[in-house]
């Protein structure tokens, strides 16, 4: 029954009782329902009692860019003119 410190970023808390179980996040406490899981982003720091709760490290999402000016394509937002549908008589 020790208290853990996370540094700042990404991580996925993991609850093994089925009590509720209580976190800090940044200066706020949140609870962690029995035997669920919680994903967060910390920017100061994170502490809780490892006694049932287990901390596992988030990779960070690559972000990529599909344009060269990182933006959306021209042809997906304007002067986009659709034909008109054709009914059956």
């Amino acid at each position: 029954m020790a208290r853990q410190y996370l540094r700042p970023g990404p991580w996925k808390i993991v609850n093994s009782s089925s009590s509720v179980q209580e976190l800090r996040i940044d200066n706020d406490i949140f609870e962690i329902p029995g035997n669920g899981t919680s994903e967060f982003d910390c920017a100061i720091s994170c502490t809780f009692d490892d006694t049932s709760l287990t901390a596992y490290r988030n990779p960070v999402a690559p972000v990529v860019s599909t344009t060269q000016t990182g933006g959306i394509t021209p042809s997906s937002s304007f002067g986009v003119k659709t034909k008109p549908k054709l009914e059956a008589l």
